[in-house]
């Protein structure tokens, strides 16, 4: 408690101390396109590996793996036996990184008409689609829903803990318009190697024609959602969270935008979703122009993200996009994404981006490695200056060591040698050091207490341990470093 006060302390007298604030617009987040044509996806913490969802020459969607930088891509769906041939996609990693949970159009089931089956048959879509979940690697592959002709599903997600599996499914299509969706909730656990899931339940909470579930809180209590009222369109879609024990439900958002695709940040404070808010569009069009915004897990406090569709930002796409699918990266900091340009889901330029910084941190320098490798540092969500909960941390640091965390207000871009490791902290700035421990695993979280007075500072943060185990080269290890701006 009294290391996370003198933090506090630090950060709230640094503006009467003449340091120079940084202007929040100045610290910009960047793009990197990782695949010209993408898919829906998921990044796995565990493997570090993004699953998407990508259309062959075929015409239909299979689903890959990649790494965080767009190389090793790997077909996991194609050709393989026992498993449907038509589109597979909307990837989801089960938190042991074992299994991938994902959708699979049956060419079974032909009431489609063929002039929509292009459309209406992809993972986007998800009619005529089924839940399935195979080997991580794509070595076995089993069924899980059977759906009846012109029903289908979409986005299923594994819970925090790997032990439920929510979904949504099209459960009546009385044709001319009116189809009902709804929210399945099931358990989920392995038998002898085995993916089970049982006690499917059907929920439609709020009474909502439209359903569209996106995950879990990081607690696991709770889960969000995107829903359409009865008789109304997707520009009447809202975000939702509901409470799995209490089933209460209640909207995050309430406008008349498309609103969609919400995802908690890893410290539950924030979610991140896509909206067509102060964007200009013609809303009777299935093609929006959305971009990523962020508020309070309680629905306050929003704000735009990204400038995708505003030509004053730098990742300006001409013509519009939609900010679409999403995930958070293993660090908290950075998000892959899948961005669908007009044209719809069939388009060849729909990519797969990773968004550095979008949460105002930026990781920088080199670790000074232990004996098992670099050392990390993350951060749990957005820097926000009056909140409680902001936590950095790094999952790799020597196990059961005693360390410093130093935050400074000056970065060492080339570092500065400190008896065998580089420091990133210019410690000619005044500078603060104060001690930490990290676990058995190696792990280590510091929480950082953010006063009001303390937006639009701009600090640096670094661990430095001391050795533990075998290890004899040298007697300390460094992290890399984060550059942190308070909003």
């Amino acid at each position: 408690m009294m290391r996370t006060l003198h933090a506090a302390i630090l950060l709230a007298i640094i503006p009467g101390l003449g340091l120079p604030a940084r202007n929040i617009a100045s610290q910009a987040h960047k793009v990197i396109t990782l695949q010209q044509q993408g898919g829906r996806l998921d990044w796995s913490h565990v493997t570090n590996l993004i699953a998407f969802d990508h259309m062959g020459l075929d015409g239909y969607f299979d689903v890959y793996t990649m790494r965080p930088d767009g190389t090793g891509r790997r077909c996991l769906t194609h050709g393989k036996s026992g498993l449907p041939q038509k589109n597979n996609g909307q990837p989801a990693w089960h938190p042991s990184g074992e299994f991938i949970v994902f959708q699979a159009q049956d060419p079974g089931l032909e009431g489609v008409p063929p002039r929509l089956e292009a459309h209406l048959t992809t993972p986007g879509a998800g009619v005529q689609n089924n839940i399935w979940i195979m080997k991580s690697d794509g070595s076995r592959f089993w069924q899980v829903t059977r759906v009846k002709d012109r029903h289908g599903v979409l986005h299923p997600h594994f819970s925090p803990d790997g032990t439920m599996l929510i979904w949504s499914e099209l459960i009546s299509n009385q044709g001319g318009g009116i189809v009902q969706w709804a929210v399945k909730v099931a358990d989920f656990t392995v038998v002898a190697g085995r993916p089970v899931v049982t006690g499917i339940r059907t929920w439609t909470p709020l009474g909502l024609q439209f359903y569209e579930t996106h995950g879990f809180s990081p607690d696991g209590r709770k889960i969000l959602f995107s829903g359409v009222p009865q008789k109304k369109t997707y520009y009447d879609m809202e975000i939702f969270v509901m409470d799995l024990t209490t089933r209460v439900t209640r909207p995050l958002t309430l406008d008349d935008e498309w609103d969609e695709h919400a995802h908690f940040t890893a410290d539950g404070r924030h979610i991140v979703w896509a909206s067509s808010e102060g964007i200009p569009q013609l809303k009777g069009t299935a093609d929006p122009k959305l971009d990523y915004w962020v508020m309070k897990a309680d629905g306050t406090g929003k704000r735009r993200l990204t400038g995708f569709n505003d030509p004053r930002f730098p990742e300006y796409v001409p013509g519009g996009v939609a900010a679409a699918d999403f995930d958070w990266g293993p660090d908290g900091m950075a998000m892959a994404a899948y961005l669908v340009k007009f044209r719809g889901q069939q388009s060849l330029d729909n990519p797969t981006v990773r968004i550095d910084g979008v949460t105002g941190i930026f990781r920088y320098g080199r670790s000074t490695p232990a004996c098992a490798g670099p050392i990390p540092m993350h951060a749990s969500g957005f820097p926000m200056a009056g909140e409680a909960g902001f936590t950095v941390g790094c999952t790799a640091a020597p196990p059961r060591a005693a360390g410093i965390l130093f935050i400074g207000f000056k970065p060492s871009l080339l570092g500065i040698p400190l008896l065998g490791v580089r420091l990133h902290i210019d410690p000619t700035v005044f500078f603060l050091a104060f001690p930490v421990a990290s676990d058995g695993m190696g792990m280590v979280a510091t929480p950082l207490l953010l006063p009001r007075e303390s937006r639009t500072i701009r600090f640096y943060a670094q661990y430095v341990w001391l050795k533990t185990g075998p290890c004899k080269a040298g007697i300390l290890s460094a992290s890399d470093a984060l550059d942190v701006l308070i909003q």
